[in-house]
Order: C-alpha cells, then structure tokens, then sequence
C-alpha cells in the first residue's frame, strides 16, 4: 500500500471555504477524525476530512455544493477505507479526500443529541458552520476503524487528556455497543503493545464478556443442559470473573427470557428458553 498525502491547515480551509462558497442554504457540518485534531492543534496534517451531517438533506446540500466547487465523487475505494462506511466519499483537485457520513459512522457509531452537545463550534464559512467533535468521540470514531494511522492518533487524543468516563458511557449507550465494544477493547490492546498505554474501561470489557456468554449459550447450549458449576468453570477459564457475576449475569439472561433454570437435587441447571427459535435466528 502506497503512503497517502497528508494536507496541512490551508488546503482544509481552503477546501471548505471553497464548498461553502457554493451552499444556497445553511449547513452544519461536524468533523470527527484528523480533520478535528488538526484543527484542535493536536497534529499538523491529515490524509482526509471525516465529515459527519445530521441528515440526508444536509448531505444532498454538502455533496451539490462541493461538486459545484469542482470535487468529485471518488473511484470505489480500496485498502483501508473500503470498510469505513461511508456514504460518500469526494476528493478534491488538491487531492485531499473527503469522507461523508450521514449521522451514523463506520456502520456503527451513531452521532445522537448527547454527542452533538459535546461538539465544539470552529468557525462559519458563510452558511457552512463548522463543529468539532469531541476529543472523547474522536476516541470512539478512530476505536472502531481498521485503519493503521488512527491508532498513533489514539495515543496523541489520549496525550492530551480524555475522561473515560464519558468515552464508556456514550459507547455503553449506543445500540448497537454490542457489535463493537470488542472492537474498541482490541484497539486499546494494540495501543498498550505498541505504546505501553494501559487503559482499562471496566464497564466496556464487562459488557463484552456478558454479550460472549450470551452467544455462547446461543451457540453451544442448544436443547442441553448445564449446572452452575460447569458455566462457573468456564467463565472463569475465560474471564477473571467472580461467581457472583456469573450468578448475576444467569439472572439477567433468565430476565431476557433467552435462558430458563430449574432445581435438581442439589443442582441448578440452565437451558436455552426457547432453542429451535433461538438455532433458527441470524
């Protein structure tokens, strides 16, 4: 893979003063990778712009106004970017590429109102008014991307100060945390194997684990039965967990309705509720 460009501050401004130049009607714009840290002072260069807009009439008005200003829809991307989830991506004859999300980033992180209150006013460039996302929600975006320079920019974010108590609860909030806390907790394991930073989100990795043993149930208890004692075995193979926590999260499957317990003798036995239906889902 050949090294891409990086573009300093005045081909970013340039670039969208130039598309604002352009809008009819006023548009709200929300950076949220190296374009944000670039124009945070946190780092001199990016390779692109990763733009997020609330919704599709925003896009549409973004996208006619940068063509307008002479960008261009981009080729099918390849490497790195093929799986960002983009809905559009543009580059410019300057040959800094845009990234246009439309409230939901890399099919995952959703930008809602508690993200967007985060988010700190740049500038206006007519009718385009420019935000910045948080340093806490750029941790989350850059968490969840497979691409090798956002891990560096992982390290500087968390340089210059994070509360992880913010970055846990709007990654515990979105719906869909299941499908990528794990991939945030993989992240943040590259980053203490290749800079020696050690950040442990505990409420993060807990529910990782409880999504895991919920599909290990899912996926290997089918119509059988197991005692505390075998789950218990497990858990701990697996995870450092206590058998409280075990015993807690059993309760919370039973409440979900996804698992069902009875006594045997001195026993407790726990089954799939419902194991044809539960085989038969995605």
């Amino acid at each position: 893979m050949s090294k891409r460009k990086t573009y300093g501050e005045p081909i970013l401004t340039g670039t969208l003063s130039t598309i604002a130049e352009h809008l009819e009607d006023e548009v709200d714009i929300y950076l949220i990778g190296g374009g944000a840290m670039m124009f945070y002072g946190m780092k001199p260069a990016t390779k692109d712009i990763d733009i997020v807009v609330l919704d599709s009439k925003s896009l549409s008005k973004f996208i006619s106004a940068a063509k307008k200003a002479g960008i261009k829809l981009a080729e099918k991307p390849d490497g790195e970017y093929q799986n960002i989830g983009a809905s559009v991506i543009m580059v410019a004859d300057s040959g800094i590429q845009l990234d246009l999300f439309n409230k939901v980033v890399c099919n995952a992180l959703e930008v809602k109102e508690t993200v967007v209150a985060r988010a700190n006013h740049y500038r206006d460039f007519g009718k385009l008014h420019i935000y910045l996302m948080s340093p806490e929600d750029i941790v989350l975006f850059k968490g969840i991307t497979e691409r090798e320079a956002d891990l560096e920019d992982i390290r500087t974010l968390i340089e210059t100060g994070i509360n992880w108590e913010i970055v846990e609860v709007e990654c515990l909030s979105q719906e869909s945390s299941e499908r990528w806390t794990n991939f945030l907790l993989d992240k943040l394991s590259d980053l203490y194997v290749r800079y020696g930073i050690n950040i442990k989100l505990s409420k993060v990795k807990e529910h990782a684990d409880y999504h895991v043993l919920r599909k290990a149930f899912e996926a290997f208890m089918k119509d059988s039965e197991m005692r505390f004692t075998d789950l218990q075995r497990i858990v701990k193979e697996k995870t450092s967990y206590s058998e409280s926590w075990t015993r807690a999260k059993l309760k919370e499957l039973e409440k979900e309705g996804l698992i069902e317990s009875r006594k045997s003798g001195r026993h407790k036995l726990y089954r799939l509720k419902n194991p044809a239906k539960q085989e038969g889902q995605p």
